[in-house]
């Protein structure tokens, strides 16, 4: 299926991290969606692992094989330099690096992670993974994005798991990360994780996971036109919650005050 027109690559949230306290804020909000994003991505993979072999599953090869490949790269990745002197690092703890380097605060996803260490989130139900953020200062528009990706992970449906993955993630960050590489807001040298993290996605994103994802959603329609057009609501709810998101942060960026922390 052809992605919906988002318009999100003309987002103004970009053009709106002007300074390093402005990136600040905005990866402060952002560390949220890189942190249910593997959530996703983990519960996207053993629902289309744990189904017992069979004439339709055997059709998934493909799909498995993609979401295997994605869930393997972002949990251990080939790392940049770090304090720690580790070869392999997820994404996320790159990230969290990334936050130190230019001086943004972790403290809430550091809680939010300590709250979920060795808990299999993909037993959860949606309605347990929000509870989860209760006392937890996060930004709205962070919160809201989650609230929407725990509720597609309770589905436990794979293929509104895996077009929520693929329209609201891996088809929209590229545009974002290169506009900010492009800004130059720190040098390499000063933020060597921060440069890391938005080039490997740049690379990642755009060449092998988004044609990866979009392959998977396609062989998850199995050519029905009524999973078509599931596929296609769902697309536009993730574009539009991702939508709503970066007019959060963006908000926050341009009009103190409108985007709180709550608890």
């Amino acid at each position: 299926m052809n992605p919906p027109v988002s318009g999100l690559q003309d987002h103004p949230l970009a053009g709106a991290i002007q300074n390093l306290a402005e990136l600040r804020l905005f990866m402060e909000h952002h560390v949220f969606a890189v942190w249910d994003f593997l959530l996703l991505a983990k519960a996207l993979q053993h629902q289309l692992t744990r189904a017992p072999r069979s004439d339709q599953s055997c059709r998934l090869d493909g799909a498995i094989a993609v979401i295997n490949r994605i869930v393997a790269e972002e949990e251990s990745d080939q790392a940049p330099a770090n304090p720690f002197g580790a070869s392999r690092l997820s994404h996320l703890q790159i990230y969290l690096l990334a936050m130190q380097e230019v001086g943004a605060s972790t403290s809430s996803i550091q809680q939010l992670m300590a709250r979920l260490q060795g808990i299999e989130t993909w037993a959860l139900s949606g309605a347990e993974l929000c509870a989860v953020l209760d006392g937890v200062a996060i930004p709205e528009p962070s919160r809201r994005f989650m609230a929407f990706t725990f509720q597609v992970i309770g589905s436990a449906d794979a293929l509104t798991m895996a077009v929520a993955f693929t329209h609201g993630r891996e088809l929209l960050v590229p545009s974002l990360f290169q506009a900010l590489l492009d800004r130059a807001l720190i040098p390499p040298q000063r933020a060597p994780s921060l440069h890391w993290y938005l080039t490997r996605h740049i690379d990642l994103d755009g060449d092998d996971h988004g044609p990866g994802a979009l392959a998977m959603v396609d062989e998850l329609c199995h050519h029905s036109p009524f999973r078509l057009l599931i596929a296609q609501v769902m697309a536009r709810r993730a574009v539009e919650a991702r939508r709503q998101f970066w007019d959060g942060i963006h908000r926050s960026l341009t009009i103190p005050g409108q985007a709180p922390i709550t608890v």
